[in-house]
């Protein structure tokens, strides 16, 4: 929560281009996750990439990218997008 509290602040002083977070959101209860979604939409003018399993955080996406191991015995994946604003 401490680090996010300094990242929000820190977005205050002066937007990145780009702003990647990495399951932030994991140990917050739903509420707290609407908050930081709404914090997201509303203050940061950047590209945003949230790696999330939350489905709070789904909800709220632009854009979804997904990645899966190919069915086989071959070691490769494949990744999956979904645009997400034709279906608001």
């Amino acid at each position: 929560m401490a680090a996010l509290a300094l990242a929000f602040a820190m977005i205050q002083v002066k937007q990145p281009p780009l702003f990647l977070m990495d399951e932030v959101d994991a140990f917050l209860d739903a509420e707290n996750v609407t908050l930081v979604t709404d914090f997201i939409k509303k203050h940061l003018q950047a590209q945003t990439i949230m790696i999330s399993h939350k489905e709070v955080v789904i909800k709220e996406a632009d854009s979804l990218i997904g990645c899966s191991f190919v069915k086989g015995g071959q070691r490769t994946s494949k990744s999956y997008s979904l645009d997400l604003r034709q279906y608001s």
